[in-house]
């Protein structure tokens, strides 16, 4: 603000506080500051044009009520003749400042840079747009949308020459400079490759499931439960391994239970879950558990519960398996107990015990060879097509690895939990 003295008179006149404001209309950051110093010179202008809320010391003989000269005010307000011209051009000032500020704010508009965009509320977000037949993208900078920015013509273009971006569906995929980088990397990059080195090999894995179980119908008796295989048939437990998936370290494992509790009651299960190859860790859930009485379906009851096991590369089997199920539509519904083996009077109706599964006896592998003297080849605990070396007794027990040597010297048999025993587990071909 600046005052100016002419002929004994005062006048007062607005000016920007800026020399290069509205010089540019389309540089929005440049509007944007001098928007804020027209904001500033309007709030100067009602501070020096407000009534004061004390009168002067000698109101009506140099002053008015709004402390300026008293000359001045009646000339802004048309009264006094002789000082009506300098009051008509403090008007054209302030009439000037404002059509700029509008011009201004009208540029703004018309720099949107295709018919139907509208303006942007957030700082660089992209939109797709073409010029021509290129695609490529706009920037929201300070509420506005930028120029098209189109991909080069000479990496994939579709053809069609450059020009003022329209929006528009994008017809191909932009190549801009950043996609092409390869300094970008993620986490994943570093993780191992899939299991495909056949230690844990996909497939069907055949074997035993035993225990026992305590139903609302066994009025305290605890019943043996098993699987059933019957001749001719797939094994009554079984689970079929996938492979790993790329970028992946566990394979998943479904599979189902077919038995009969105290060798009459029948009831099936079904099983979901993975194997960690490398730690070589499996665990699953059971689910969709039912028994029967006498019939399958007659007074169906149902359970559900979990299973853990450990995987032997060496035998490609599963061993140590452990399971418990408890009853969910009972009356008096069970729970899992906090430690096994279970307490029926503390965790109620259910059951658990022991499992194991194998992969099938390759018959091609060289390295699969006939059972020594006093044995016999062929299918035991671990489903039909595990074929293991039996004597008269059964598949040898054990207790370590060093009670298998004594029964097939340096061989190497292993022994395995793989049952309500550990056996020795020799494969071979009949």
């Amino acid at each position: 603000m600046a005052r100016a003295s002419d002929q004994g008179h005062s006048t007062v006149a607005l000016l920007p506080r800026h020399s290069e404001s509205f010089a540019h209309p389309t540089a929005f950051p440049k509007q944007n500051a001098d928007a804020a110093a027209f904001s500033t010179m309007n709030a100067d202008a009602r501070r020096v044009l407000a009534p004061r809320a004390k009168a002067p010391a000698h109101p009506g003989r140099d002053e008015d009520m709004t402390g300026l000269p008293a000359r001045i005010t009646r000339s802004a307000r048309g009264e006094g003749p002789p000082h009506g011209k300098r009051a008509r051009l403090v008007v054209r000032i302030l009439s000037s400042l404002g059509a700029a500020a509008l011009a201004a704010c009208s540029a703004a508009d018309d720099t949107v840079p295709s018919e139907g965009a509208p303006g942007c509320g957030l700082d660089n977000a992209t939109m797709s747009c073409v010029c021509g037949a290129r695609p490529g993208r706009q920037i929201c900078l300070a509420g506005v949308w930028s120029a098209c920015d189109c991909e080069d013509p000479g990496i994939s273009s579709p053809g069609g020459s450059g020009g003022t971006g329209s929006v528009g569906p994008m017809t191909s995929a932009p190549s801009f400079e950043g996609n092409l980088r390869t300094d970008i990397t993620f986490d994943w990059a570093g993780l191992d490759s899939p299991v495909d080195n056949g230690e844990c090999p996909p497939g069907r894995y055949e074997g035993n499931f035993q225990g026992i179980y305590n139903s609302i119908y066994s009025a305290g008796v605890i019943w043996p439960v098993a699987n059933l295989d019957l001749p001719g048939l797939p094994s009554g437990f079984y689970y079929d391994l996938s492979p790993a998936a790329g970028g992946e370290l566990t394979q998943k494992l479904t599979g189902q239970v077919d038995g009969l509790a105290d060798l009459v009651f029948p009831f099936t299960l079904l099983i979901d879950g993975e194997l960690n190859c490398r730690t070589g860790k499996a665990k699953a859930r059971l689910y969709d558990g039912t028994y029967s009485i006498l019939v399958d379906g007659v007074v169906p009851q149902f359970f559900e519960g979990e299973a853990t096991a450990d995987y032997d590369k060496r035998t490609k089997t599963f061993v140590r398996g452990v399971w418990e199920v408890w009853e969910t539509s009972s009356l008096t519904q069970g729970k899992k107990a906090p430690s096994l083996p279970r307490d029926f009077l503390r965790d109620g109706f259910g059951g658990y015990g022991r499992f194991s599964a194998a992969f099938p006896t390759d018959l091609k592998d060289p390295k699969v060879k006939p059972c020594p003297p006093n044995y016999g080849c062929g299918p035991a605990a671990l489903g039909p097509n595990k074929l293991i070396c039996n004597s008269l007794l059964g598949t040898p027990a054990c207790l370590a690895d060093s009670d298998c040597d004594a029964q097939f010297p340096g061989e190497g048999v292993a022994c395995l939990n793989a049952s309500l025993f550990s056996l020795c587990v020799r494969e071979c071909r009949p």
